[in-house]
């Protein structure tokens, strides 16, 4: 490798141009071409010339169940899956602007770390103390299932991310546990 110096020019979205907040946790892009940015003070969709907030509102029950976004992904039906600390996990459907929130009694945790989708469209939940959930789809509801990495260990290592690969097998990362490969094959 040979060391080069190079200029990169790069426009910049802050506070000043309406970004919501400068911490940045995830930026996805919907089948409609606009961005959306996970930051710590809720989402904002950007349409190419200005920023839209999404925020919690106490006062909407279909508004953000927290502001700390901590990462996201979009399904194909287009809804944006949100990971928050403190407010579990939210879909947020862009064509309402509405979030339905997934109840704390059935996901182990209110403090996400990643999320994910794979291939079948299941939402992978990593959280910071519980080890993972996965929501499965169902015809109009999901059934949630939490799943510990390691289950002879008593402790849940933080789940922070997760791929699939070609084989269809989901890598999971962990802090403290290594990585665990979920396959499948196996398991049906």
């Amino acid at each position: 490798f040979s060391g080069q110096s190079s200029e990169m020019r790069f426009d910049i979205y802050d506070i000043d141009k309406g970004l919501a907040q400068e911490v940045v946790r995830g930026i996805i892009q919907d089948q409609k071409g606009f961005l959306w940015v996970a930051t710590e003070e809720g989402l904002d969709r950007f349409d190419g010339f200005s920023f839209e907030p999404f925020r919690h509102d106490a006062n909407n029950p279909h508004s953000l169940s927290s502001d700390v976004i901590t990462d996201m992904a979009i399904d194909d039906r287009g809804y944006i899956w949100l990971g928050t600390f403190g407010g579990g996990v939210n879909r947020f459907d862009p064509l309402s602007n509405e979030s339905i929130h997934l109840d704390s009694e059935v996901s182990s945790s209110d403090r996400v770390h990643s999320i994910f989708i794979d291939s079948k469209q299941q939402v992978w939940v990593g959280t910071f103390e519980h080890g993972l959930d996965l929501i499965l789809p169902e015809e109009n509801d999901y059934k949630v299932v939490n799943y510990r990495l390691h289950p002879e260990d008593a402790s849940h290592p933080s789940v922070t991310a997760f791929t699939e690969d070609k084989l269809g097998r989901v890598w999971v990362g962990s802090d403290g546990g290594g990585i665990s490969i979920y396959d499948p094959t196996l398991s049906e």
